[in-house]
């Protein structure tokens, strides 16, 4: 169980403030002006029971830090149906229900991962300490070459992800099995210096995606050269609102670099928890600058940055399987998607061992090997519970073990509200 870490809620002051520092909490720092640092609060450990306020804050710091990194998987994969050569009206009109079902199913499966359950013969289910799930960026480049590659080919969009989908439920047993293999071998056979090198490659793949965003749009900064040679001009950037420029052009740079400057600025005078919800709050600063600013064409029009059609005709409330996806098998997919549940499982090994340290708990010995193995079942099950849920596979966020570092709270309560 583990639900006994909420009992500390109560309709008493203690039972909904406590006496948690919160000046420490929320104060920002001033480097060169600040007279001295602030004491830290005492350190919350992983079986504390916190006051309501507490853990729900606590557990939104949480939430905040993963919530970028849950969105961008499905919203990835649903935007590479939207692009004019590569269209697939129904897999693109499905972005919204795919983050909305991200968010509920990361939510829930963080749940069984926080608990902890205990299994037949000292075996576990989930790590029992703040483990929070997330939509795994592993899987996401073959996704994208899935379906863009049976797009093009002429086929369905949906059927596509649904052989994705499909795929990836056969493939997910070999983590499940992969966590009764004791974490000793695994170490052995995936020194750090492989996991971290998977993993780096994972996040440089993604950065070229992120520099095409920041410059206008994936469409026209793939499109750009092709288009000059062919048409004399360059490839216009659509779906920045009714702006319609090249790609690089400075009023996009602009933007970008407002969202990246304000995240620098969190990361030096920022509060604890400032830092911790660093990268929503400066997505949030990028769209309340596009919001407050215009572009005017040579007609002489005030163009608008943001269009907010699609926020006004989304649903008020989403849940999964309001839209289906056809399972499958994509026989080609099969080796990659097993590879990458390898690697999943590798990089969970050592979020799960940075878990412990972070939560003060022994990292190494049989109660730490317990919680990896249970955390690796949970990885594995939960993956195959998120594909029937309509959404990519889920594994163990990193970013998490920070936050709790930063606010010295590793009460499972806090991972609770988190979810």
């Amino acid at each position: 169980g583990g639900l006994e870490v909420c009992s500390g809620v109560s309709c008493t002051k203690d039972g909904l403030i406590g006496n948690y520092d919160w000046k420490w909490l929320c104060m920002p720092v001033i480097p060169c002006l600040s007279s001295g640092k602030l004491a830290p609060p005492p350190f919350l450990g992983k079986d504390d029971r916190l006051p309501l306020v507490v853990s729900t804050l606590m557990g939104l710091q949480h939430c905040l830090a993963m919530l970028g990194g849950i969105v961008t998987v499905p919203s990835l994969i649903a935007g590479d149906a939207c692009f004019p050569w590569q269209f697939d009206a129904e897999l693109c009109g499905s972005k919204e229900y795919l983050i909305s079902t991200s968010l509920i199913v990361s939510g829930l499966l963080t749940i069984l991962q926080v608990l902890r359950f205990k299994l037949v013969k000292g075996y576990f289910f989930g790590t029992g300490l703040i483990s929070v799930m997330g939509t795994s960026f592993t899987f996401l480049p073959i996704a994208r070459d899935i379906v863009t590659s049976e797009i093009r080919a002429g086929r369905s969009g949906m059927e596509a992800y649904g052989a994705f989908l499909g795929t990836c439920i056969v493939a997910a047993l070999v983590e499940v099995a992969i966590s009764f293999v004791p974490a000793r071998f695994m170490r052995r056979a995936f020194p750090p210096v492989v996991t971290g090198t998977c993993v780096f490659l994972i996040g440089a793949g993604l950065t070229a995606t992120g520099m095409k965003y920041w410059g206008g749009g994936v469409f026209c900064a793939e499109n750009g050269l092709s288009r000059l040679a062919a048409f004399g001009g360059p490839q216009l950037c659509t779906g920045n609102g009714a702006v319609v420029l090249g790609y690089g052009a400075p009023q996009y740079f602009g933007l970008g670099a407002s969202v990246l400057i304000m995240l620098t600025l969190l990361q030096i005078f920022g509060s604890p928890f400032m830092k911790n919800c660093s990268v929503i709050i400066s997505l949030f600063f990028g769209y309340i600058v596009a919001a407050a600013s215009t572009y005017t064409d040579p007609s002489g029009n005030e163009l608008s940055y943001v269009d907010g059609a699609k926020i006004a005709a989304a649903p008020w409330f989403s849940f999964p399987w309001m839209t289906t996806f056809p399972l499958g098998f994509y026989p080609p997919a099969f080796i990659p998607i097993l590879v990458g549940f390898v690697v999943s499982a590798i990089e969970s090994m050592g979020d799960v061992t940075a878990s412990c340290e972070a939560s003060k708990i022994p990292s190494k010995g049989r109660d730490a090997e317990s919680r990896i193995q249970g955390g690796l079942l949970a990885d594995g099950v939960n993956s195959i519970v998120a594909v029937f849920m309509t959404t990519a596979p889920n594994t163990t966020f990193s970013q998490n073990n920070g936050v709790i570092a930063l606010t010295r709270c590793a009460s499972r309560a806090a991972g609770l509200a988190c979810a």
